[in-house]
């Protein structure tokens, strides 16, 4: 039961932290912080394209396009870790969507499998690849 009131606050602690990065947003972005779960989701959206959903809380975060694409990232321990991978992520993608780049599908080499490229400032590009 203890650890179980851990995780609440954690993740009480980390959407607070969350909702004070989606403050600075650029105008044209529009975010949404929530508890799901054991984990903290955000939402963003931009004028085009679908909704991004950036997902904080477990051992590796993940960057979800439209329900349908999928890319997991490992970072180090900590809060202040997670809050400096959610600000670089948020960039990323508030950047792409204002952007007028489109988003393309790719299909891997050999397996011939779908996933997206989203440039990053911060790191490599993100490679969201298609739920099977």
């Amino acid at each position: 039961m203890k650890d179980d009131q851990k995780v609440l606050n954690y993740l009480a602690q980390l959407k607070a932290l969350v909702e004070k990065v989606i403050m600075t947003l650029p105008e044209g972005v529009s975010g949404r912080v929530y508890v799901r779960k054991h984990s903290v989701d955000l939402d963003l959206q931009g004028p085009r394209l679908g909704v991004f959903t950036l997902v904080l809380g477990g051992e590796a975060p993940e960057l979800v396009y439209d329900e349908q694409y999928v890319g997991i990232r490992t970072i180090p321990e900590g809060l202040d870790a997670v809050i400096e991978f959610a600000e670089e992520t948020i960039d990323d993608v508030a950047t792409f969507v204002l952007s007028s780049q489109p988003l393309l599908v790719h299909k891997s080499p050999i397996f011939r499998r779908s996933y997206l490229c989203i440039p990053s400032n911060h790191g490599p590009e993100w490679k969201l690849k298609r739920f099977s």
